[in-house]
């Protein structure tokens, strides 16, 4: 666990949490994040009265079935869990869909985008990926770097059985985050 008291970095299927301060929540593939943050950070840098215009402009523009952005319904700031089991692998691009091109996914609180693409590349991503599940170290040195844990990272893991698995394309269900008290 990180200082914050979320686990937001997931292994072996297990549920991720993370902190969001916007209902709209940044659902890619961690290289994707990496090849696209030159284009990201200034894009939402300051605050963004517009932040799911801007953000859904640019994925429409730039990175269809790349990124999708994902609305929590009846959205309240707070702490959130990603359950792994609620993402979906479908064959096409539909819209919301992302591109999985690794072992892992991010689920990114939108409106620190700016601030996540700046701050975790994919060495980063790797690091946290390789660290121990015993082991919060690497994610605590992210996360205060951050100033919270405004991101969450699972990883895929074909033996488990669920539809995430590796690469591909997914679409995330309207159960797979959920508010915690």
């Amino acid at each position: 666990m990180n200082d914050f008291d979320v686990a937001n970095v997931s292994f072996g299927g297990d549920e991720a949490e993370f902190i969001t301060d916007s209902p709209y929540v940044v659902l890619l593939s961690p290289p994707v994040l990496d090849s696209l943050a030159d284009e990201l950070g200034p894009l939402c840098a300051r605050r963004c009265p517009d932040l799911k215009w801007v953000l859904g402009d640019f994925i429409n523009r730039r990175a269809y079935g790349q990124i999708a952005m994902y609305e929590i319904p009846d959205f309240i700031p707070g702490r959130y869990r990603l359950d792994i089991s609620q993402v979906r692998k479908v064959a096409s691009r539909p819209p919301g869909s992302f591109l999985v091109d690794g072992p892992a996914m991010l689920a990114v609180d939108a409106s620190k985008i700016s601030l996540i693409s700046r701050r975790l590349d994919w060495d980063t991503c790797q690091a946290l990926l390789a660290s121990r599940p015993d082991d919060s170290s690497i994610d605590r040195e992210v996360v205060e770097s951050m100033g919270g844990p405004f991101f969450a990272i699972v990883t895929a893991d074909a033996e488990l059985g669920l539809e995430f698995d590796g690469p591909g394309q997914y679409i995330m269900t309207p159960e797979a985050l959920r508010r915690l008290e």
